[in-house]
């Protein structure tokens, strides 16, 4: 990544705050701990004051960690939200997608739900092409 504009206090990183993020999450991005945030910034309680902009986050080593940039409702989904919006994406379109297939499709697609989407929908067409009918039945038992 780019060197940060800001300059690093001794032994923090300077964390230009953006809308949406968690302590939760940063802690997880720099490795420390949520305690260790709150105390560097002396911060009470769970919540970020909307009008802070900048955070200081204790140094674990001298790599700057990357932090995921901010997507629309906050963090980064983890891998199993987003197989379970798969899932909804693909019930809404009349598929039926177990969550380990999902996961699988999301994985494929780095995280991209609508190109896990096309390619899940390019296999469960396949699949109902090719299935005989016995297959159906075994499916609908197991279901």
């Amino acid at each position: 990544g780019k060197k940060a504009d800001v300059q690093d206090v001794e032994g923090y990183w300077d964390h230009e705050y953006k809308q949406g993020e968690t302590l939760m999450g940063l802690a997880l991005a720099y490795d420390v701990s949520v305690a260790d945030i709150k105390r560097a910034n002396k911060i009470h309680g769970n919540h970020l004051d909307p009008g802070r902009k900048h955070l200081y986050i204790p140094k674990k080593g001298d790599q700057r960690p990357s932090v995921a940039p901010v997507e629309g409702q906050g963090r980064k989904p983890t891998k199993t939200q987003q197989a379970m919006r798969l899932c909804e994406m693909a019930r809404a379109e009349g598929f039926e997608v177990r969550r380990q297939e999902a996961t699988f499709y999301v994985d494929e697609a780095g995280g991209d739900l609508d190109v896990a989407l096309h390619s899940l929908r390019k296999d469960l067409e396949w699949e109902a092409q090719n299935q005989s009918a016995v297959d159906k039945q075994v499916d609908a038992a197991v279901g």
